[in-house]
């Protein structure tokens, strides 16, 4: 069986981690290269997390199309996963989705430093200072890519907003019977609904 090397942003990134552990530099060029090293992860991250979103977006749309929004659920609980783990693959990076109102339990938050990443980015998103990327060293020391997820679609509100107002009674009956423990109704436009997670492979 053939070795897949990844290519694309990963290659980018890779290729520079490649440089940095070879070079022999002096302190002020150390400092210089830890700067390309953090700017080569948020690049990658972001352009992986884009993708994941499109991807996402663009099923979703179909089967919302195809069915409706009740059919649409269904849709996710079968496939988003495999989609992002698709991308995941081809990349040799880890991508999941996390957040402090699951829909499924494998999406919630993790360890103490992610939920208070996700309560200070929930309160600079109050106070109009949000960014758009934060970097975050996790209890293994690895260094982990995180990306708001906004609501920011009206169509978004058919399986996220409020039961008997935005959510149909169809839809509402669906994401019960799939996800019995589901956390992620009542938001409205703009809120935080989650965050992009981009992890390394070790």
């Amino acid at each position: 069986m053939k070795r897949r090397f990844p290519s694309g942003p990963v290659q980018a990134f890779l290729i520079i981690m490649t440089g940095l552990a070879f070079s022999s530099c002096s302190s002020s060029e150390r400092q210089a290269a830890e700067t390309v090293d953090r700017e080569a992860f948020i690049a990658l991250g972001d352009s992986l997390s884009l993708l994941a979103q499109k991807t996402l977006l663009q099923n979703v749309s179909g089967a919302i199309a195809k069915g409706g929004a009740a059919h649409a659920v269904a849709f996710c609980n079968l496939r988003a996963m495999p989609l992002t783990d698709s991308i995941a693959y081809k990349n040799a990076v880890t991508i999941r989705r996390v957040t402090d109102k699951a829909r499924n339990s494998a999406n919630a938050l993790s360890g103490e430093r992610e939920i208070a990443l996700f309560r200070k980015i929930q309160d600079s998103l109050q106070s109009g200072s949000v960014q758009p990327h934060y970097l975050l060293e996790d209890e293994s020391g690895r260094t982990v890519y995180y990306k708001p997820i906004l609501l920011a679609m009206p169509t978004c509100l058919q399986c996220h907003g409020a039961p008997g107002k935005d959510i149909e009674a169809a839809t509402l009956a669906e994401i019960k019977e799939k996800y019995p423990d589901d956390e992620a109704t009542g938001y409205i436009p703009g809120q935080l609904r989650g965050l992009w997670k981009i992890t390394a492979a070790p």
